[in-house]
């Protein structure tokens, strides 16, 4: 017997959000995560309010942002231009931001340390590619009415290893008995 429409929303739904917990819980219990975030949180939080309160440093940083918007505009200039090998010659963005969050001094340990983990977080654009190549195969033409929250579980479903522990699921739910 087929399966209605909304039974299989509901079910994918479930199945996503349990794999999602699942992914929380072996995050959270990893030995390196929240012990670094837990233990470095209070100096974290401390560093950036001195560093806000630092006019110097605001000020190289907003020196940062207009180097970054002049390099961008620059860039667009030349690919309108076809000036591809000149485009080549400028300096690299990700270069000028590693400078500047270098050159914080030592006060500022946790704050650098924090912040270039997570701008080197995503050393490539593979996981993006992947990703949008999963939604192409799962938003075809001929599933083109699934919703938003459909297509969501949907991709998280795809996107890991993690499998849904599908008896955990069926006990939660209540069972058809026969006639």
């Amino acid at each position: 017997m087929p399966l209605s429409a909304r039974t299989v929303h509901d079910r994918s739904i479930m199945m996503a959000n349990q794999v999602e917990e699942t992914q929380v819980k072996d995050i959270n219990a990893a030995p390196f995560f929240p012990s670094l975030w837990m233990s470095q949180q209070t100096d974290f939080e401390a560093e950036l309010a001195d560093l806000k309160a630092s006019d110097m440093w605001v000020n190289k940083f907003k020196s940062l942002n207009e180097d970054l918007e002049r390099i961008v505009r620059q860039k667009a200039e030349l690919a309108s231009k076809h000036m591809w090998t000149e485009m080549k010659k400028l300096q690299p963005e990700d270069q000028l931001i590693i400078k500047t969050w270098n050159a914080l001094p030592v006060t500022y340990d946790t704050l650098k340390r924090v912040s270039i983990a997570v701008l080197t977080m995503f050393g490539s654009t593979y996981s993006c590619e992947q990703s949008f190549s999963h939604l192409k195969n799962i938003k075809s033409n001929l599933r083109s009415r699934l919703t938003d929250e459909s297509l969501n579980a949907c991709m998280k479903l795809n996107l890991t290893k993690y499998q849904p522990d599908y008896k955990a699921i069926s006990k939660s739910m209540q069972h058809q008995k026969s006639h």
